[in-house]
This record gives structure tokens, C-alpha cells and sequence, in this order.
């Protein structure tokens, strides 16, 4: 799995797993409230994981799919942290948002057991992990926002260059994922994140975007 660190920027929780298993909630009585979701899931790759709550919780495992996961998060405070570790050896996902947030974020993952840790210091937050798939899918001539993203898919065998529109002063971060495979393909132009950049990928993909304020993107 590759190394994911974002830097953007006690209540019960409630846990679900999507995609025909369940979870059951529970609550400790100390603010630390989790489900326990069947233990029987364990060992099949799940199509979509979700936790709600305002404090802190652990949870393991969670069985997470080879390939591209995309992370769906809201939050409502100003200190939230979300790290994803592998049971056995492994790079960790992270999350750390320092504002108010609602937005998604990708990665890739090599398939296996997982643990879960998220804290949203008392204020309200979500975290829904989902395994985007498709074998096909038109791409527009121009893709945009006002936040982070992951967009698709997207056919990009005919796209030979992206012309890449953030706002000025900001940290701009675009990267195309596979649905399968060990790494993307980061698009930057060392100018501010402002500019035209080749685009060498193909097949279907997703397009990550990690910024705070609108931006723009237009294929060729």
C-alpha cells in the first residue's frame, strides 16, 4: 500500500457495513461506543464500510479490498484525526483535518485486515470507505469544484494533456488512480500547481483533488 498523509487544513459512535453485512451498535458507557461488526466478514473484501460519531474509536478488523478505496469524510470541528493501518506489515492511510470538512479522498490499498482509528474531539463526523469500479466511463472536457474530490471514471486513453486551474496561494494536490494497481499517476507542474501537464495514463481511472477552495481542470 502506498504511504497516504493529508494535512488539510467524546461522543458514541455507530458503525455499518454496507453492501449486505451488518454491524450492531454498542456503547461502553465512557464515550467510546463502536460496533462490532460480524466477525464471519472478516475474511472477504467488503464493498463499503461507514462509522458516525463525535469521539474516539478503534475498530478491528475491517477487511479492505485490493486496490482503489475512496474515502467519503464530514466532519464539524476543528481537530479530527483518521489513520488506517494494516494488521500485518504496511504503510498507514492518514487523515488529519484541522477545520470544518466535507470531502473525499483516495488511495490505494494492498488487500487484507485492517484497523481503524478515528477521533473527532467531540464534534460530529463520518467516514464511509468504498471501492469505486468500473470498466468504462466518458470523461468531460472540464472537471470542477470547490473542495477536495475524487472524481470518475474516467476513460483517459485519449487524453494526451490536463491544463490544471487552482486558486492562487493554495496547496493543490491532483493524482489519477486505477481501480487496480500498486500507484498512481500525480499531476503537477511545480508552478504553483497552476498550468498545462502531460497526462500519460490509460485506461479507466479516478481523479483525486486535494485542495480547500475552487478549482478547475480541462482535458485535451
Amino acid at each position: 500500500m502506498n504511504r497516504r498523509r493529508l494535512l488539510l487544513g467524546s461522543g458514541a459512535a455507530f458503525s455499518t457495513v454496507l453492501a449486505g453485512c451488518s454491524g450492531t451498535q454498542t456503547d461502553d458507557g465512557n464515550g467510546n461506543g463502536g460496533s462490532q461488526p460480524d466477525r464471519t466478514s472478516a475474511k472477504k473484501p467488503l464493498e463499503s464500510w461507514k462509522w458516525l460519531g463525535s469521539g474516539s474509536i478503534m475498530e478491528d478488523p475491517i477487511s479492505i479490498g485490493s486496490g482503489l478505496a475512496v474515502f467519503d469524510v464530514g466532519y464539524e470541528g476543528d481537530d479530527f484525526s483518521l489513520r488506517v493501518s494494516p494488521l500485518e506489515e504496511g504503510d498507514p492511510y492518514e487523515l488529519k483535518i484541522d477545520r470544518e470538512y466535507d470531502g473525499a479522498s483516495a488511495t490505494l490499498f494492498e488487500g487484507g485486515d485492517y484497523v481503524l482509528h478515528a477521533d473527532g474531539n467531540g464534534a460530529q463526523w463520518s467516514v464511509e470507505i468504498r471501492h469505486p469500479r468500473a470498466d468504462s466511463g466518458s470523461i468531460p472536457e472540464t472537471i470542477s469544484d470547490d473542495g477536495p474530490v475524487v472524481a470518475g471514471p474516467f476513460e483517459f486513453d485519449s487524453i494526451d494533456v490536463a491544463h490544471l486551474l487552482p486558486r492562487p496561494g493554495t496547496e493543490f494536490e491532483v493524482t489519477i488512480y486505477p481501480a487496480e494497481g500498486d500507484s498512481g499517476e500525480r499531476l503537477t507542474t511545480g508552478e504553483g500547481g497552476k498550468g498545462e501537464v502531460p497526462v500519460d495514463f490509460d485506461g479507466v481511472g479516478w481523479v483525486d483533488v486535494q485542495t480547500w477552495l475552487p478549482w478547475q481542470i480541462t482535458f485535451d
